[in-house]
C-alpha cells in the first residue's frame, strides 16, 4: 500500500482532540482542506490502551446486507464509486501510520490512515459522517474509524448534490489482518453499504471518475444578505490571497483566503456566533473547514441575543487552482439556521 515519509503539521493537536471528543455526542471534527499532508508511515508506536479514545476497536463479520456483490473486487485505490446517490473516492493509504503524540496505539495493533473523498451526488439532505465508514480486511471483519489520532481528520458536515469533502480518517486494526477495502453507508444506523477496493490498480487500469455533472447553484451575490430564522449573514468581502496572521504557517501547494463577514440576530432566539460554524465551498463542489487563527482580525465567538451583531475575517486554506464560490454558516450543524451566500461579484 502507498505510503508517505511526510509528518502531519501538529499545530492543532489541542483543538483537533478536544474536537473529536465532540464528535461522539455532538458530530464535530477539526478538519484541513484537501491536499494536506499525509500521516508519516512508520512502524506502529508501543504502547497499551488508555481511555476509551484509543482502545482498539471491535472487528465486526461482514454478514450485514446491502453489499453490491463484486462492487470492491472491481474497484482500486484511486477509483471514484458512485452509488446510492453517494460518492466515494480514496487517493492514498498509509499503513502503518504515525498519530500525534497524545494518541497511544493500543498494543498488537497498527494506525491506518485514509485519504478519503465523500460527496452527495443527487441526495436531497446527506450528512457525511466518518463513522458511517469502515474499513474491510481479507476475511470480511470490519473495523470503525478511530479519532483523534491524526491531525487534518474529515469532519462531519451537511452537503448539497454535488459537494463533496476530503480528509483523512483513521482506523485501528490488528496488526496480523490485511485491509483490502473500504465500506460506506448512507447513515450511521442504516445496514445498507457499498464498498470500493483499497488495494493498488494492476497495470493498464484506467481509474474511474466521476460520472454525474455537478448542479447548478445559483446563490446571492457577494455583498448581499441572505436570513433565515431571524438570524442574518452578510459576506462584506473576500481577499483571495489574505494576508497571513502572526500564526499562520504556509502551506506547499495551498493558498490562504479569508472573507469579512457580519452577523446579525435580527429577530430570533439566541444564536452561537462562531469562526468554526463556516465552511468554504469551491466552485468544484469542495467543502474547506475554517483556518482557525489563519488571520488577525478573526471573528470572535460569541453568542449574539436579538437585536446585536458581529463582525470579523473567516479564513480558508484551499489548493492553488482552487476557485472560491459560496460560503456557509450553520451553528452545530443546526439546518434550521443553514445561510449560505455566493463569494462573486
Amino acid at each position: 500500500m502507498a505510503s508517505n515519509d511526510m509528518r502531519i503539521n501538529s499545530r492543532l493537536v489541542f483543538p483537533v482532540s478536544a474536537l473529536a471528543v465532540l464528535a461522539l455526542g455532538c458530530g464535530l471534527i477539526s478538519i484541513k482542506t484537501p491536499g494536506a499532508a499525509a500521516p508519516q508511515s512508520t512502524q506502529p508506536a508501543a504502547g497499551t490502551s488508555q481511555a476509551a479514545a484509543t482502545a482498539a476497536p471491535q472487528a465486526t463479520s461482514a454478514g450485514q446486507t446491502g453489499a453490491e456483490p463484486g462492487t470492491a473486487a472491481s474497484t482500486f485505490l484511486g477509483d471514484v464509486v458512485e452509488q446510492d446517490g453517494m460518492l466515494l473516492s480514496v487517493a492514498k493509504v498509509v499503513d502503518p501510520a504515525t498519530p500525534i503524540a497524545e494518541y497511544k496505539v493500543s498494543a498488537g495493533h497498527r494506525l491506518i490512515a485514509l485519504d478519503m473523498t465523500a460527496g452527495n451526488v443527487s441526495i436531497a439532505k446527506f450528512r457525511e459522517n466518518p463513522l458511517q465508514s469502515a474499513v474491510v480486511d481479507q476475511a470480511g471483519r470490519t473495523y470503525k474509524p478511530v479519532f483523534a489520532a491524526l491531525d487534518s481528520e474529515i469532519t462531519i458536515a451537511e452537503l448539497n448534490p454535488g459537494e463533496k469533502i476530503r480528509g483523512w480518517v483513521a482506523y485501528l486494526a490488528p496488526n496480523n489482518v490485511k485491509i483490502v477495502a473500504l465500506r460506506y453507508a448512507p447513515s450511521i444506523k442504516s445496514d445498507q453499504y457499498f464498498e470500493i477496493g483499497l488495494l493498488p490498480a494492476p497495470a493498464g487500469h484506467a481509474p474511474t471518475q466521476a460520472q454525474t455533472a455537478r448542479p447548478q447553484v445559483n446563490l446571492p451575490r457577494l455583498g448581499a444578505p441572505v436570513e433565515v430564522n431571524g438570524y442574518s449573514m452578510t459576506a462584506l468581502s473576500l481577499a483571495d490571497p489574505a494576508k497571513p496572521g502572526i500564526l499562520y504557517q504556509p502551506q506547499n501547494g495551498m493558498r490562504l483566503v479569508s472573507v469579512d463577514v457580519a452577523m446579525s440576530n435580527v429577530s430570533g432566539d439566541t444564536m452561537p456566533c462562531n469562526p468554526d460554524f463556516f465552511l468554504l465551498v469551491d466552485t468544484n463542489g469542495y467543502v474547506y473547514a475554517p483556518e482557525l487563527g489563519g488571520v488577525d482580525g478573526q471573528l470572535d465567538a460569541v453568542d449574539l441575543n436579538k437585536g446585536e451583531k458581529a463582525q470579523g475575517l473567516v479564513a480558508f486554506v484551499i489548493p492553488n487552482d482552487a476557485r472560491v464560490e459560496s460560503l456557509r454558516f450553520a451553528p452545530f450543524l443546526r439546518l434550521d439556521f443553514l445561510l449560505q451566500t455566493g463569494l462573486t461579484n
